[in-house]
């Protein structure tokens, strides 16, 4: 596809997230029906919230859930727009991420129970061992904000968003519980509670390497190692990671999805920004990437659901692949950028309303899942775009 035409596919999609005014429904919101699951119990909530994955059927009006603002998906538009910035200078887009920007910083968090900035989703969710509440903070979601931010302010220079990022890192230096051993450091996913998920800790390695790259301070850089280093030492022989390690036991949670491609994105954006060129890195790098893109997705452009399960194919599971191919297919051979446009012809083809300009949710066996998720859908989508965008660009 011609950048044109990229480019036309990425102004409608823009367009329709200006048009929800940058809120919309999530995947996971069911929690937040006026329906009272809470005094049900725990098995109704995890119910109700696997009932909605899943139902093709978009009930939220009926069951008054509403439209709101994800931060999630506000840090990544302003990361895919300032991306898209950098390279056209439309005033239009920096409208956008001004916009953007300021709603981040009016969703900060404002209670005195942790330093720094911070936010969480605006959902309760319940899985069926544990339970998570509403406002949560999260480190993850603190690590998105810090890249749509670094982005913003590699595109304006404006002190202002250097400041946020700063105070990012001070919430996660103060308030997210570490587990440490031999090996490194590991930061949890949330605030309130130690665990070990590989993903969350390499997010955290990212912001704290820019962060490096921002002030100078070997402080940040000797604390982005420890964690590089503890991920990799858990990186498989095929360059896969589990999602998590359970400590008590030693035994990991086997989903290999697009949390891959968040590790990978993560750990080269560290070695960039720490300024590291080492065989023991990029090979583990290197090795990362090959395993997402052979082994990940079919010839034809579809994302696993969960290796080995191919269905459902998942927007997420698209877009992240998009996003991660275009950015790193330096890493392997041409017939890389060959699989990263067989995914998204095969998503503009499987999964895209042409006439409304945005993205389904999930592709089944037998139906279409349509619902307009704007974190989900969306906001990844924009970013994989972005970057295949930013990929023809620079050839």
């Amino acid at each position: 596809m011609n950048n044109n035409a990229l480019s036309a596919i990425i102004d409608k999609l823009i367009l329709h997230l200006k048009l929800e005014n940058y809120k919309g429904y999530d995947p996971y919101d069911a929690l937040n029906s006026y329906v009272p699951y809470r005094l049900l119990g725990h098995k109704i909530q995890v119910l109700a919230i696997q009932i909605q994955l899943r139902n093709p059927i978009n009930l939220r009006p009926i069951l008054g859930i509403k439209k709101d603002y994800s931060v999630k998906s506000l840090g990544l538009i302003l990361q895919a727009l300032s991306q898209y910035y950098q390279i056209n200078k439309r005033e239009d887009v920096l409208s956008e991420m001004n916009k953007l920007f300021d709603l981040l910083l009016e969703k900060r968090i404002k209670n005195q129970n942790f330093s720094g900035s911070y936010w969480a989703v605006h959902y309760p969710i319940a899985w069926k061992t544990w339970e998570r509440p509403k406002f949560d903070p999260s480190a993850v979601l603190a690590c998105v904000v810090f890249e749509g931010v670094f982005e913003y302010y590699k595109a304006t220079n404006l002190s202002k968003a250097k400041d946020l990022l700063i105070d990012i890192g001070v919430f996660l230096l103060n308030n997210i519980p570490i587990t440490e051993n031999e090996f490194g450091k590991c930061y949890s996913y949330t605030a309130r509670k130690k665990e070990i998920v590989y993903n969350a800790n390499m997010y955290v390695a990212e912001s704290l390497s820019k962060l490096f790259y921002l002030t100078k301070e070997e402080r940040y850089k000797n604390e982005a190692l420890k964690c590089i280093d503890f991920d990799i030492h858990y990186q498989r022989h095929n360059g896969c990671w589990g999602y998590r390690l359970y400590p008590e036991t030693g035994k990991e949670r086997e989903q290999i999805d697009f949390h891959q491609g968040f590790i990978i994105n993560s750990l080269g954006e560290s070695l960039k920004y720490l300024g590291i060129k080492d065989k023991y890195y990029e090979s583990a790098l290197k090795k990362a990437f090959n395993f997402y893109l052979h082994e990940q997705f079919t010839d034809d452009g579809r994302g696993y659901w969960r290796l080995p399960s191919l269905y459902p194919i998942d927007i997420h599971n698209q877009a992240v692949g998009i996003w991660i191919g275009s950015k790193y297919n330096y890493l392997s051979d041409d017939t890389i950028k060959h699989k990263v446009e067989a995914i998204v012809e095969w998503t503009l083809k499987h999964m895209y309303n042409k006439k409304k300009g945005y993205f389904y949710y999930q592709k089944r066996r037998l139906f279409i899942n349509k619902i307009d998720y704007i974190r989900w859908n969306q906001a990844w989508m924009l970013l994989g775009l972005v970057n295949n965008y930013v990929m023809h660009y620079d050839r």
